[in-house]
């Protein structure tokens, strides 16, 4: 099994190549599985790239000899690169798996412009667009694997549970917008204003790189493990507390907090995102925007004071996590969709079955793209490596 990932350009990679993206390079890396898993980012490591005109295909058959070297090509949302030879509209007999994955909160990113009707493989972070994406491009995915992936964790943040932080409680992540983060912009401004002993609030975990010119970017004038650095800040950070409060976003969209909380040993408070809430409920203490302060203040402080309750319930999630939401399990579930691909074993799978009967229930629309859609839904639990 071959991997590359394109990454449109070295200020893309920079500014907007979240953790996400290097957490699955690493994964990939890990993975026995797989033989050979490349990154190509013109100006970072330009394979010759001088013309960026060039197609991808002839770019791959002067390195190695072979168009189909790599099993799947992994783009990134605003793909700048020439993929025509792996379109199935050009190549109806090609090998090479064209993959991409829509992450949180793609539908007010405005990321809707990409043509992903194409793809031979897409995971979906939310449920929701998933759904609604596969109304719009049906039937163009009647020869696809599409599935609905939560969010994951990356495994250098796991850490004993039975620990006593320097940090008590730490809340975490970006208040750019209130629209987005309403509910984690109004818990901010509760526990700045009480005085709860040995809480941390960080204004966000370290993800993108800010304040940098494009200019020493293009020209490499900065330090490219600078993000890397941020981040693993913001594990240590985890690492050292006892209780995270984690918030969804939009409409009830996950956040990779939750998972990283989770393997770092932490007690996660906080709501329950929309998607796979049985999950959550097994492991995330509730609190919603629907709450007084004062109810809110309460459900912290009683976790704060209950250590061998915390422990436990963060020891379930912790485990809950490390056997199904890491990029490393990720990995494998990339090339089991692959294979089903190539055995022609088109459709959608969803995480749970239990999403797709809901999904049912509540949407009318699914019957107007039968039989492909109903007849082709697997379970993640039924897929077996190979």
């Amino acid at each position: 099994m071959n991997i590359l990932i394109l990454v449109n350009d070295i200020l893309y990679y920079t500014k907007m190549m979240v953790q996400e993206y290097k957490s699955i390079l690493r994964a990939h890396k890990r993975n026995l599985k797989i033989n050979n898993v490349e990154l190509l980012c013109p100006g970072l490591n330009d394979w010759n790239y001088a013309d960026k005109n060039i197609p991808i295909d002839e770019l791959i058959y002067e390195k190695y000899g072979d168009k189909n070297f790599f099993n799947i090509i992994t783009i990134l949302p605003g793909n700048t690169f020439d993929l025509s030879f792996y379109k199935r509209s050009q190549n109806k007999n090609k090998k090479t798996a064209l993959f991409m994955h829509m992450f949180e909160g793609r539908d007010y990113m405005s990321l809707t412009t990409f043509d992903h009707y194409w793809l031979d493989i897409a995971f979906y972070t939310s449920c929701n667009e998933l759904y609604q994406d596969t109304l719009a491009n049906f039937p163009s995915w009647k020869e696809s694997v599409i599935a609905h992936y939560t969010q994951v964790g990356d495994v250098r943040c796991i850490e004993n549970v039975n620990k006593d932080g320097n940090i008590k409680v730490l809340l975490t992540g970006s208040i750019c917008s209130s629209d987005i983060y309403s509910f984690r912009k109004r818990l901010y401004t509760l526990l700045e204003n009480n005085n709860i002993k040995d809480i941390h609030i960080r204004k966000h975990p370290g993800y993108l790189l800010e304040g940098i010119s494009d200019e020493d970017i293009i020209n490499k004038k900065i330090d490219f493990d600078l993000q890397d650095k941020q981040y693993e800040d913001y594990i240590n950070q985890l690492k050292n507390s006892d209780i995270v409060i984690c918030t969804s976003m939009k409409n009830g969209a996950q956040t990779t907090k939750y998972f990283e909380a989770a393997l770092a040993g932490a007690l996660i408070i906080g709501d329950i995102p929309s998607d796979e809430e049985d999950i959550f409920n097994e492991f995330v203490v509730k609190i919603s925007d629907e709450q007084t302060d004062e109810e809110i203040l309460n459900v912290i402080n009683y976790w704060i004071n209950n250590k061998e309750e915390r422990i436990k319930r963060a020891l379930t999630g912790q485990n809950i996590v490390k056997n199904k939401y890491t990029w490393d399990v990720y990995s494998n579930k990339l090339i089991n969709c692959y294979n089903m691909w190539v055995n022609k074993k088109y459709g959608v799978i969803f995480s749970s079955f239990n999403l797709y009967e809901n999904r049912c229930k509540t949407q009318k629309e699914i019957p107007k793209i039968e039989p492909w859609y109903s007849s082709y839904i697997y379970d993640y639990k039924n897929i077996k490596s190979e």
